[in-house]
């Protein structure tokens, strides 16, 4: 069988699922989410203080509109990543 993501074939064929990459995917995107929330405190910090916070000589913008973007961003991909790792219920038997 021949497909477009040969790794995730990998992944199934050894596991019989995709849990491994369906945490690994859950770990980015709450990571993501994460960075991003933190993106947001430090631009309203910036654009309420005036002062210029960043990360490794790079200053996060001070605009309102691109921090409350920061956090509608970090906001959903911290939750597709927090409903990626749910697992489901497991059903007893009688």
């Amino acid at each position: 069988m021949v497909s477009a993501f040969p790794i995730l074939e990998l992944f199934y064929f050894q596991t019989g699922d995709l849990s491994i990459m369906k945490g690994i995917l859950s770990l980015i995107l709450q990571l993501l989410g994460l960075f991003l929330v933190v993106a947001f405190v430090f631009s309203l910090i910036n654009y309420t203080f005036g002062w210029h916070l960043g990360m490794k000589g790079q200053e996060v913008p001070s605009d309102p509109g691109a921090a409350f973007m920061f956090l509608g961003i970090g906001l959903v991909s911290a939750g597709a990543g927090f409903l990626l790792d749910r697992s489901k219920p497991i059903k007893q038997a009688g």
